[in-house]
């Protein structure tokens, strides 16, 4: 009973506080344990079915369906996420479904269904490419026990990535650019601030990608985060990031169809937090965890 009434009091607090200068509401978890183990900084790489959530454009580039299922808890509190993206290339381009989940206990829950479409608009046979992207977020926020309301907000999105050359990438992602507002307990409502992201990533030898992002939230500064992303031989990948001085660690497996990979995030507002994900293709990745 303590544990629910604390619950409805942190979830209401969430709701009406969010318009302040914290993250609050809908803050965006990482779309897979390889993206938060580089760090976050995934818009310049974008090679896997989490770019439905990080940056559409990056869906072009698929060669096979793919199925990625995301579960994180902040060790020591009733906070479950979770997210499950599904993406598929087709002959004009690619398409992907997601769904994010975040829940505090039985008071409050977030849901959000992303439909995300991406094409080339030009790609040669030396993997120099030019891909765009949109997404369209169905957000919903439900408050139960005292307050018992529940709002959804439309809202639209988009990215382009620019691949100049294999062992480059240049990328750019807008999400909430129309800021829309949930409206819940308070009646001005909790707006969901437009996030934009822009990076770059080196590849070398096939085997190491480094990446680097800067990442604004409404009007808040841009951050910096980067990572780095080695394949050792065989099937496995080790991974290591930095996200406003938040350290993060992982490690990737592949065997055939199958992936499994790891991170671990230290500090933040929530904690140290652990997260695992599992992704299937429908074809075999060739053995290398950063396959992607």
């Amino acid at each position: 009973m303590m544990r629910t009434v604390c619950g409805a009091v942190i979830a209401a607090w969430i709701v009406v506080c969010a318009p302040v200068p914290v993250h609050g509401a809908f803050e965006r978890m990482p779309a897979s344990a390889r993206v938060a183990a580089t760090g976050g900084a995934f818009v310049s790489v974008a090679d896997d079915a989490a770019a439905a959530l990080t940056n559409p454009a990056g869906l072009a580039g698929l060669g096979a369906r793919e199925l990625l299922i995301t579960g994180r808890r902040p060790w020591g509190l009733n906070v479950n996420e979770a997210v499950v993206a599904a993406a598929a290339p087709f002959s004009w381009g690619a398409g992907a479904l997601a769904w994010t989940y975040r829940g505090l206990g039985g008071a409050y829950a977030e849901n959000v269904l992303s439909l995300a479409l991406a094409r080339d608009i030009t790609r040669t046979s030396e993997d120099a490419s030019l891909s765009v992207g949109i997404a369209l977020d169905a957000s919903r926020a439900a408050v139960s026990e005292r307050f018992d309301e529940s709002d959804t907000a439309f809202s639209l999105g988009g990215g382009v990535l620019l691949r100049p050359f294999p062992m480059i990438a240049l990328a750019y992602n807008v999400r909430n650019a129309n800021a829309p507002r949930i409206h819940l307990v308070s009646a001005a409502g909790t707006e969901l601030h437009r996030e934009q992201s822009w990076g770059m990533s080196w590849y070398w030898n096939d085997r190491v990608t480094i990446s680097m992002e800067q990442r604004r939230v409404g009007n808040r500064a841009w951050t910096t985060r980067g990572g780095v992303e080695v394949a050792l031989p065989g099937s496995a990948a080790l991974r290591s990031g930095i996200s406003q001085g938040r350290g993060t660690f992982g490690i990737g497996m592949v065997s055939g169809r199958y992936g499994f990979d790891f991170a671990y995030l230290s500090g933040g507002r929530l904690g140290s937090t652990a997260m695992v994900t599992l992704n299937v293709r429908s074809t075999a990745g060739g053995g290398d965890a950063s396959r992607r």
